[in-house]
């Protein structure tokens, strides 16, 4: 056996696409082969990288319904739940834990009737003697007149 025989085995047993020494039939060129690759690979990169960033969004969101939208420990925590949700990289359970530990924000007091009496602005009754008029506040000026129609010294 020569060397040119052994290579046409070896080349005959390597590719069934080799059909005799030298001649190739179906097979693709090199350049050809790369581009294929090349393609195939930008192709999934950018499948990959949709699918990614969806499953990353779906992630994202679910996190931020169980620290600040579904959580009970939420309530009356807002503020701090708000920032533990979009500020920082907190599990659920971490923000949870933290929240249950925090003070629940009191509920704003509504104003007494003194209090929005006092925000209401008096007309000027010309109030006499006493203090100097242009000196008083307006809910001054018209408790003195009251007292002064009253008679209360």
């Amino acid at each position: 056996m020569n060397d040119s025989s052994i290579l046409s085995a070896v080349r005959a047993a390597a590719s069934p696409l080799l059909v005799e020494p030298g001649v190739m039939t179906g097979v693709v060129a090199q350049k050809d082969h790369d581009a294929a690759l090349v393609s195939a690979r930008a192709d999934g990169l950018a499948a990959g990288k949709a699918e990614g960033e969806s499953a990353g969004a779906i992630a994202e969101r679910t996190r931020i319904a169980a620290i600040f939208l579904d959580s009970e420990e939420a309530k009356g925590r807002d503020k701090q739940a708000r920032y533990f949700a979009f500020k920082t990289s907190m599990t659920p359970d971490e923000a949870r834990a933290a929240l249950s530990e925090a003070p629940v924000a009191e509920a704003p007091k509504a104003p007494t009737l003194l209090d929005e009496m006092k925000m209401i602005k008096q007309p000027a009754l010309g109030a006499d003697g006493g203090p100097n008029p242009s000196q008083m506040s307006d809910y001054e000026k018209g408790a003195a007149e009251a007292k002064r129609l009253f008679g209360i010294k």
